[in-house]
């Protein structure tokens, strides 16, 4: 339980120190509240998960902030992956994390997981 405080903390004070893109999330949860339900459930579903480890689960999100180019995701999501341990040199090698040496066996899986639920259109492995 003390983890999920912290990390619910954590979040809070990157969110307060985003100075670019803070407002295009609130201004279109304000315009879309079906959305803005959506993405409240799922972050708090996420925030609250504790069975994967918050570095893996924030290099998989930065990678797919990445792919999809969301500018606020990769905002506050470099600000979030850092809290969780993840380094400079891993997030300016998320484009070629497969050749990398900054990356685990492991991380390596996650971040080419979190590539392949991203492609579009979905394509079988």
């Amino acid at each position: 339980m003390t983890r999920t405080i912290d990390r619910f903390r954590t979040s809070l004070r990157t969110l307060r120190r985003a100075r670019r893109h803070r407002g295009d999330l609130a201004g279109w949860l304000v315009r879309r509240p079906q959305l803005a339900a959506s993405v409240l459930t799922f972050e708090t579903a996420l925030l609250l998960s504790n069975r994967v480890d918050p570095h893996l689960k924030e290099l998989a999100e930065l990678k797919t902030a990445a792919l999809v180019n969301c500018e606020f995701c990769l905002d506050i999501g470099s600000a979030l992956a850092h809290s969780a341990g993840v380094t400079e040199q891993q997030i300016a090698d998320l484009p070629r994390y497969r050749t990398s040496p900054a990356f685990d066996e492991v991380e390596k899986l996650v971040l080419a997981f979190a590539e392949a639920v991203t492609t579009t259109p979905a394509v079988g492995i």
